[in-house]
């Protein structure tokens, strides 16, 4: 009897952590083919839009393509919603016939709950599974969880299995995808190029960072990409709106080589112009997050925090002031604005910018009688 695995998933989109499990769990399991499933995800998912079942399906055909051993099936993506386990292999067993055993691949987390999945003991009894363990997991809760399945279902047929070094996932490319970044050897180039000529996962977010990745030296395009980190960071911390300031962190450097001062209204001109970004809190803060400006808004003050205390910055104060920031927004800039002052003014520079003084001065309004 052939032994078949199926890979379950959303695969939005696949990639090389999903062929090099699957292939680790073909040749190590004895299995004849593992065949890629696929699974119908909704069109109207609010967070994060996935690609539709034919662009994964065809993502998925690409990626298989002349490697023997493995398929695709569109099974549950046809169905237009979800699916239970039990009945996608059990239409899958109707299709190819008795002599066929199959081996369902699940994470092993999914152990602690699949004896109240719809027809349990059924898909217990009736297929084989095969646990993925994510590196780092508790072996002994998985173990008690399998001693626990197969004192209920003694005919069970479950295999552990560890998940390859290679750690990769859909999130983190999409992730990438989404500021423009570079996701070679993460996934094969067939995919790539058919993400790019199907413009699959595009934004706003998207465009500007790929525009500023072609624009902009590797060390400029690191330190931004920085910033978004420290941007949800702070942005979370202090309640910001995280699509405008994802919006405003990929694009505030865009135009650092036209001048410490002069760079943040360039961008913020061409963003509007270029890419038809309309929504004044996004340009003004990435007109402002040099200077800051007084009225600043969350966005701009959020973004202003992050690009002077991101991860990478060298100077030795950094840290101290990354520890002094509050949970007070407008605490932590003037914190911030009075250090920034200083060194202005220790460097023999005196032409503190008009800009950054109403902006402090306006903090301090703000401030006035908080505790600082």
């Amino acid at each position: 009897m052939k032994r078949i695995g199926v890979f379950g998933g959303s695969f939005d989109p696949i990639h090389y952590g999903h062929l090099i499990l699957a292939a680790q769990v073909k040749e190590l399991s004895g299995l004849d083919k593992v065949i890629f499933m696929p699974a119908y995800v909704s069109p109207f998912k609010v967070d994060a839009p996935p690609a539709s079942g034919p662009a994964r399906l065809k993502m998925i055909e690409l990626a298989l393509n002349g490697l023997e051993g493995f398929e695709v099936s569109d099974l549950e993506i046809n169905k237009e919603g979800p699916s239970y386990t039990f009945d996608t292999l059990d239409e899958l067993r109707r299709q190819m016939g008795d002599d066929v055993k199959l081996v369902f691949l699940l994470g092993s987390d999914n152990l602690k709950s699949i004896l109240k999945w719809k027809k349990s003991e059924e898909l217990i009894n009736d297929f084989g599974l095969i646990a993925v363990c994510r590196k780092g997991e508790d072996k002994s809760v998985i173990d008690r969880c399998v001693a626990e399945i197969r004192e209920k279902y003694p005919k069970a047929d479950i295999q552990l299995f560890e998940t390859p070094e290679l750690e990769i996932s859909s999130g983190e490319i999409r992730d990438k995808l989404k500021f423009g970044q570079d996701i070679t050897f993460l996934t094969p180039d067939s995919v790539i190029r058919y993400i790019d000529e199907e413009k699959l996962y595009d934004s706003l977010t998207r465009r500007l960072g790929l525009f500023v990745r072609s624009n902009v030296k590797p060390s400029r395009f690191a330190h931004t990409l920085r910033v978004i980190k420290k941007c949800r960071e702070y942005g979370a911390r202090y309640g910001a709106d995280m699509e405008k300031l994802e919006t405003a962190a990929i694009f505030h450097d865009a135009y650092r080589d036209a001048g410490n001062l002069e760079h943040g209204p360039l961008a913020a001109e061409h963003m509007e112009k270029d890419f038809g970004v309309t929504d004044p809190e996004i340009l003004e803060a990435v007109r402002y997050h040099t200077t800051g400006c007084a009225g600043l808004g969350k966005t701009g003050m959020v973004l202003k925090l992050a690009d002077t205390l991101e991860d990478g910055r060298p100077f030795k104060e950094a840290p101290i002031l990354r520890a002094r920031m509050t949970d007070d927004l407008e605490e932590s800039l003037l914190i911030l604005m009075e250090r920034l002052k200083a060194y202005v003014e220790s460097a023999g520079d005196n032409r503190f910018d008009k800009n950054s003084q109403e902006f402090m001065d306006w903090l301090k309004e703000r401030t006035a009688g908080r505790n600082t």
